[in-house]
This record gives C-alpha cells, sequence and structure tokens, in this order.
C-alpha cells in the first residue's frame, strides 16, 4: 500500500512540477494557455502532496514539491502584491458604484438582472457580451441612466460592449470585435466625476486557449493606454485570473492596481460545464492613478447568480487629490 501510494503521488508531482514549468515558459499556445489558469490549484495539489511526502520520507521527492510550492507561491504572492488594498469610507466620501457583468448572449434572464441593479443602483453599468440583455431592458435602463452607449448607428442596436451611466459621459472611442484586428472589443469614455475627469475604458479579451490573440490585444491595449494622462478605470472580462503571468506583465508594464486576487466571477451555476472548485476570477476591475488624483478602493465583490455564465461584480471607489 505505501508502495501505491508513493508511485501515485511521484508520477502527480512529476506532472505538476511539468505544468508548473510550461506555465511559466514564454512559449504560449491554446494546449497550454489553461495551464496559467490553475496555478493555484497545482499549489493546493502541491502542498498535500507534500503532507504525503513527509509521511514517505523520501528526501528527493520533498524536493520536487518544496519547488511546485515555492515557485506557484512566488507568483500568487507577487498577484496578492499587486492587488489594491481595500479602505475604509469616510462619513463625506462620495463613492462611486460599479458594476461590470458579462451578461453572455444566451442570458435570458434580464429581470433578476433589473433586480439586482434597483437593488444595488450602481452609478455606472458596464456590460460585456451584451446581446443577452433583451432591448425592453435598454429601454428601462436608459429612462433611469442619462448617459449610455454606444450604438451601431446603421442598426440603432447596442453593441458587443454597453455602458449606462448617471455620471456625465462622453464616448472618446469605440472598437468593435474583428479576430482579424489586434484590438480587443473595447469602449472608451470620459466621466466627470465633480472637477476630474476619469478614464473609463471597458474591455472584452478573447477566450484564453488562443494565445496570440490574447498577447495581440494585450499589447494593443498597452499601446492605447500609454498616453492617457487622466486616472484610469480599466474594467471587463479579461479571461485570465489574477495570478496569469501574462495579466502580471501586462499591470506592471502599465502602473495598473487591480481589485481582486480570490473572488470568484467564473463560472456561475449557470454555466453550461460547471466544476464547483473552478472558481476563478476573470473579470477585472483595474484603476491606475494620475499625477493629481488617487482612486481608493472600498468595495469588490460578485453578486448573486442572474442568468449568465459569469457573476456579475459590484465596485466601489472614491477620488481623493493627491498632496
Amino acid at each position: 500500500m505505501r508502495k501505491a501510494i508513493s508511485f501515485v503521488f511521484c508520477v502527480g508531482t512529476i506532472i505538476i512540477l511539468a505544468l508548473t514549468l510550461i506555465s511559466f515558459s514564454p512559449f504560449q499556445s491554446q494546449s497550454f494557455d489553461i495551464f496559467d489558469h490553475l496555478r493555484l490549484h497545482y499549489f493546493v495539489c502541491a502542498g498535500f502532496a507534500f503532507l504525503v511526502f513527509l509521511w514517505l520520507r523520501k528526501p528527493a521527492w520533498l524536493v520536487l514539491t518544496l519547488f511546485v510550492l515555492l515557485s506557484n507561491g512566488f507568483i500568487l504572492y507577487s498577484s496578492f502584491s499587486e492587488t489594491l488594498a481595500q479602505t475604509e469610507k469616510s462619513q463625506n466620501t462620495k463613492t462611486i458604484k460599479l458594476l461590470n457583468f458579462n451578461a453572455y448572449f444566451r442570458n435570458e434572464d434580464s429581470n433578476s438582472f433589473i433586480d439586482l441593479v434597483r437593488k444595488e443602483k450602481p452609478d455606472v453599468i458596464v456590460l460585456e457580451e451584451f446581446l443577452g440583455i433583451s432591448e425592453d431592458v435598454v429601454h428601462l435602463l436608459k429612462s433611469e441612466y442619462q448617459y449610455s452607449g454606444p450604438f451601431d448607428e446603421n442598426s440603432k442596436r447596442a453593441n458587443y460592449i454597453y455602458i449606462f451611466s448617471k455620471l456625465p459621459f462622453e464616448l472618446k472611442s469605440f472598437k468593435h470585435w474583428n479576430r482579424g484586428d489586434n484590438n480587443p472589443p473595447m469602449a472608451h469614455g470620459i466621466l466627470t466625476v465633480g472637477d476630474t475627469k476619469v478614464e473609463l475604458i471597458a474591455v472584452h479579451l478573447h477566450w484564453p486557449y488562443n494565445a496570440q490573440l490574447k498577447t495581440n490585444a494585450l499589447g494593443w491595449l498597452s499601446n492605447y493606454l500609454a498616453p492617457l494622462k487622466n486616472p484610469v478605470l480599466l474594467v471587463g472580462d479579461f479571461n485570465l485570473t489574477p495570478w496569469s503571468d501574462v495579466l502580471l506583465k501586462f499591470s506592471r508594464q502599465n502602473r495598473l492596481k487591480k481589485f481582486g486576487w480570490l473572488q470568484r466571477s467564473w463560472p456561475s451555476k449557470n454555466a453550461e460545464i460547471y466544476f464547483p472548485f473552478a472558481h476563478l476570477l476573470i473579470d477585472h476591475v483595474f484603476i491606475r492613478d494620475s499625477d493629481l488624483w488617487k482612486i481608493k478602493k472600498h468595495r469588490f465583490e460578485a453578486g448573486p447568480s442572474i442568468g449568465s455564465d459569469h457573476l456579475p461584480m459590484i465596485s466601489e471607489i472614491s477620488l481623493e487629490k493627491k498632496r
């Protein structure tokens, strides 16, 4: 029995070691990108293997499991250290509430979405895969949110990404989904918040199994962010976990801080394939301060399952002038 356990855990550790090394590798492919998503799960499995090898007392295998734990632990710590800390709201702080939601093009539960909006009363709503929300909902929200868009001027219908705002909002740029282009679907507008402007950028990156599209999209987005001088609020479905190497490099390059780490935004219980253990945060909020203004985080959490395979993410932020 002891030999059988030893064999199973030795083979398992070698597999986890190989997946860990692949996830650090600069080589990207549709086959290997998924390994980057499961780093936390490797960490848990390696921790369990470590306890078993302590019992088996095999020094060589202990070294392997320690390598897996330390390598995956390092990237998890790096991801955690770049997550913005939550701060308490002071009594006179004016906050902005944001609802970000991948509505999913098959979503037929628009009533639950409306119920959530009425309960949370967000100042800004950002929707991706917007085609799943019915046109009746659009008309209803447009009556409550003074600023909204973008629309396709030819069909008068909403595009793939849609923004509703109670704050003054001016659309600056919109990019459609086009597999032949480097850009992801993107809506960029200027939010006027008191006496400052905030660059609100909503994106939807390609699913993570096409490395080239992902790399192209993040490269394009980095170039787009580079010249912006106002505070930046970057939100959307990135299809990347917080500890993804490529997402960490993107955030460092662009001086971005993310809001979440261990929260879950996918899959919801409405997903076609639901694994209770595979809870991942792929719907992110990033911020970047300007020279004059600092963005503070007061809340970031998932809402209830309301028809999509994603959960809606609710954030609260405030702006503070630097001294």
